[in-house]
Formats: structure tokens, C-alpha cells, sequence
């Protein structure tokens, strides 16, 4: 899966230019239409200048997608560590079509665009990343797991009848099984405090900080998605 995550990867990145350069066209072309409109409505403003793209160079990528864990490792194809000792989003975010506000910043930057270019751009990297992530990984992956169910006789019907097999023990609110070595809290034995559990998770808004920004990047995504000025930007973009 690396070697498809790296592939998949290194094509969208050879397509940056070419969306920036169709981007930044769609962009002039608007402010080039709003300035005809305020000047036949009668009104003074000034001829707006043209924005040019500079194509970005590989240190440019690296330090646009750096806030990603796990880009850089991808990028170079081999293993590398991340800018961030604990970053927010992953690789396998972006495969799942999630656009990070702090990946728009980082690219904003490095293009040296307006952002509404830099969003167009980063939309079109992330479309593609998970449009080939589903059908170079997802795909073959849910045809071979189907393939290995018709092997071992499994049914539809043997994954809808009701579970038979061991359950976890929920005396103390966890639910896991434990296997040796394991407490029921899921956490290794040796990841103990001289012996007391640390429950579930030591920190219990971890979970809830990141389902929040999640929504926030889809809220970002949605909005993005539905302004006039990006739609137009995608309908002249292949």
C-alpha cells in the first residue's frame, strides 16, 4: 500500500502546475469581468493586475505539506520524520477527501497566490488523492476481502446472524477483550503507572477536539465548494 500511497502522490504533485496555471487563469479572467462590470455600471476603480503563477519547486512542496504526518515519508518514498511531533492530520486523511485548513495555509504561503487560488489548487490535490486512493487501494482492497469471504464460505447471511463468540467484560466500563499481557482498559500492561490504569485514554477531549476540527474542514470543504467563484474555477478546470 506505501508503494501505491507514494505513486498516487507523486502524480498529483507533477499536476500542481497545472492546475495553479488554469487556476490563476480563471482568476483573472473573473477580476477582469467584476473590473468590465464597475466600469460600465459607471463606476472608477482601478484596472485590476494580473496575477501571475510561479511553479513551486520540490522544497516548495515539502514545506507546503509538512503539517501532514507522514507526507514527507510518502514524498520521498522512503522513511522520513515529520515536522510535527504530533500532527492534527495524516495521509490517510487527505486519501479520504479531507482538506486541512493548516495545509491551505501552509500552501497559501508557498504559492505566494491570493488564498482563492491556493484553494482551488489544494481542492484539486485532494479530489485526485482520493479519487485514486479509492480505486487504486479501496477497490482492489474490498475485492479481495470479498474474494477471501467466498473462499472461507462466508455468506451475507453468516455476517447478519447474531454474534456467538467471546464478548468483553464490562466491569469496568472498557468492553475490551483482553488478552495476556493486556488490561481491560486495551492499553499494555507495561504502559502502566506502577500498576494503576490509566483508563481508556488519558486525555478524554482528544476525541472530541479532533471530531471538531474535522467538521470544521468539512464546513470549510462544503462552503468552498458551493461559492460562485470556485465552481467557476472547476468548470475550467479538467
Amino acid at each position: 500500500m506505501h508503494e501505491t500511497t507514494t505513486e498516487i502522490w507523486k502524480k498529483a504533485t507533477g499536476k500542481i502546475n497545472e492546475w495553479g496555471v488554469q487556476a490563476t487563469n480563471s482568476y483573472n479572467a473573473a477580476r477582469k469581468r467584476e473590473y468590465k462590470r464597475a466600469v460600465d455600471s459607471g463606476r472608477q476603480v482601478p484596472r485590476p493586475v494580473p496575477i501571475h503563477w510561479w511553479p513551486p519547486s520540490d522544497a516548495d512542496h515539502v514545506r507546503g505539506f509538512s503539517s501532514i504526518g507522514g507526507a514527507r515519508a510518502v514524498h520521498s518514498g522512503s522513511p522520513a520524520l515529520d515536522r510535527d511531533e504530533k500532527p492534527m492530520w495524516n495521509v490517510s486523511d487527505l486519501l479520504r477527501g479531507i482538506t486541512p485548513l493548516s495545509m491551505l495555509t501552509e500552501w497559501s504561503a508557498v504559492f505566494r497566490t491570493p488564498m482563492s487560488i491556493a484553494k482551488t489548487v489544494l481542492h484539486k490535490f485532494v479530489g485526485y488523492l482520493e479519487a485514486q486512493a479509492s480505486k487504486l487501494i479501496w477497490k482492489p482492497r474490498c475485492s479481495a476481502t470479498i474474494a477471501w469471504e467466498q473462499t472461507m464460505g462466508i455468506s451475507a447471511k453468516n455476517k447478519t446472524s447474531k454474534y456467538t463468540g467471546p464478548r468483553g467484560d464490562w466491569s469496568q466500563g472498557y468492553g475490551y477483550i483482553t488478552h495476556d499481557g493486556f488490561c481491560p482498559c486495551g492499553a499494555s500492561l507495561a504502559t502502566h503507572d506502577e500498576g494503576r490504569c490509566p483508563g481508556a485514554t488519558k486525555d478524554p477531549r482528544a476525541a472530541g477536539e479532533r471530531l471538531l476540527d474535522t467538521l470544521k474542514s468539512l464546513v470549510y470543504t462544503l462552503y468552498f465548494r458551493m461559492s460562485p467563484l470556485s465552481r467557476l474555477s472547476r468548470n475550467k478546470i479538467v
